[in-house]
């Protein structure tokens, strides 16, 4: 089944790591642009829109860069 809504912890995290740039004084679309990744792209795999292995890579290491405590979002 096809999931059409958003669910609030993939929210959550995409506001947190947003505001983890923030507080570095940076921007999430700032660090994609930095590092070659389009940040619809970054927003979608945060979300949790898209699920594979690159997306969920490409989640970890924004979640890193964001410097944010992962496993406080569901992150292993």
């Amino acid at each position: 089944m096809k999931r059409n809504t958003l669910e609030n912890k993939d929210i959550e995290l995409y506001t947190r790591v947003k505001a983890g740039f923030i507080l570095q004084g940076s921007s999430l679309g700032r660090w994609c642009l930095n590092n070659g990744v389009s940040r619809q792209n970054a927003a979608q795999a945060l979300k949790g829109i898209w699920n594979g292995p690159k997306s969920t890579a490409l989640k970890e290491l924004i979640v890193a860069a964001s410097g944010i405590d992962g496993e406080e979002n569901g992150e292993a």
